[in-house]
């Protein structure tokens, strides 16, 4: 059985060879050079209500709050039970292609002192009608990335963050403190299939 189907291979082959010798084509090619394809950039940029001045990357919070002497997204210093303070800064979409961003904001580099962070609370909003995060203590933010809005290209829509101290926070809390960066994450929107 071996030896049959060898010589079957070996006529298959013969024929093939043949066949092959007895036509000749013609033929021309063309290529085509210089093709290139290249990423867009994603691009999410943050600025004070009183500037115009946009910043990307990590700005550090005494960049942000320098450029215009009478506009500081700072919270401050010497807080009491039931006290608040609202702050406001835009998130702008500069990315270079037709790109929406997912956006989310997060608590980084969060330290507290005396507890202070679970006696603080934190409401962030957008767009202007009051969709938001709902109140939380600031360890909550620590420890989760809120998803915030869908960001279009060219958009930049205004947050605002109203902290407060809650009214039953006690003597523990003294002489307490809190410091954290904000880190906001843009993802660029997979569209759906």
């Amino acid at each position: 059985m071996k030896s049959i189907l060898m010589s079957v291979l070996l006529i298959a082959f013969v024929s093939t060879v043949s066949f092959g010798a007895t036509h000749s084509y013609f033929n021309k090619s063309v290529s085509l050079t210089g093709i290139t394809f290249s990423s867009g950039s994603v691009d999410l940029q943050i600025t004070q209500v009183c500037t115009n001045q946009w910043f990307d990357n990590t700005v550090t919070a005494a960049t942000f709050n320098n450029v215009y002497d009478g506009c500081k997204f700072n919270f401050g210093s010497g807080w009491y039970p039931g006290e608040e303070s609202s702050q406001t800064l835009y998130l702008k979409n500069t990315s270079t292609d037709n790109v929406s961003l997912n956006t989310t904001v997060q608590l980084a580099n969060y330290s507290q002192v005396n507890g202070l962070g679970n006696a603080m609370e934190l409401h962030i909003w957008w767009n202007g009608d009051a969709t938001g995060t709902g109140w939380h203590p600031l360890s909550y933010y620590a420890s989760n990335p809120v998803e915030l809005v869908n960001i279009a290209q060219g958009q930049a829509p205004y947050f605002t963050f109203d902290m407060k101290m809650v009214n039953n926070a006690g003597n523990s809390y003294e002489n307490g403190n809190v410091s954290f960066d904000l880190y906001f994450d843009g993802t660029q929107q997979v569209p759906l299939p």
